[in-house]
């Protein structure tokens, strides 16, 4: 039976894209996921994940949606949750795939899993089961393979971010570089093009030399 996985990665960074990756793989192939210690992303340096990635990607169907940091903030100002958001992204993850998987396993931002997948049924009405928790991408490796595949990719965004416009660091604002970083740069329209501007802490922070460079794209 095809079974996939999908979990976002990059959800809370202030800086980039939002990653949402699914991952499918024929259920009899879950243990062989085990026994290349396969883990939720977070539990893995980078050196292993990149050393996962292309085995990864052979075992199994990968589709990866990236909502642009320029998207998020529009749909924000829409007044579209980040659960929401999550929610469309794994519908269109799961879309992409090349075979319907008959159970997918999710990792859910909301405290009670049932309302993301209510989330994920306005935006998905084919018949998959879903199993929606809290901590999936830490319980069953096939939603841990999608952290892992997701969590690559951002990192190489990041980097080449890094490249672009300067070390902001990991992007998230309890990270002292990032806020280094945004304390000397905010007013570059090539950092804010980058920039979640309707996160609280942009808001909070930086809102008046920001508005007056948002009219500006």
């Amino acid at each position: 039976m095809l079974v996939a996985g999908a979990d976002d990665c990059g959800r809370g960074c202030v800086f980039g894209g939002m990653f949402i990756c699914a991952f499918a793989i024929d259920d009899s192939k879950e243990g062989e996921l085990r026994k290349l210690g396969v883990k939720d992303s977070k539990m893995l340096s980078p050196e292993a994940r990149e050393k996962l990635y292309p085995k990864l990607i052979k075992m199994g169907d990968y589709a990866v949606v990236e909502y642009s940091a320029e998207k998020i903030t529009l749909l924000m100002r829409r007044k579209v949750s980040l659960n929401t958001m999550e929610a469309a992204m794994v519908a269109e993850a799961l879309s992409l795939l090349r075979e319907r998987p008959k159970k997918v396993f999710v990792d859910s931002p909301d405290p009670d899993p049932r309302t993301f997948e209510r989330r994920i049924r306005k935006f998905f009405d084919h018949e998959i089961e879903f199993v929606c928790e809290n901590k999936a991408d830490v319980n069953y490796p096939v939603v841990s393979a999608a952290s892992v595949i997701g969590k690559v990719l951002r990192d190489n965004q990041i980097e080449r971010l890094h490249k672009e416009i300067g070390d902001f660091g990991s992007g998230y604002t309890h990270d002292p570089r990032t806020v280094a970083f945004l304390k000397k740069n905010f007013d570059r329209l090539e950092v804010q093009k980058h920039l979640r501007q309707e996160w609280s802490t942009i808001k909070k922070n930086h809102a008046p030399a920001g508005q007056a460079k948002l009219g500006e794209f």
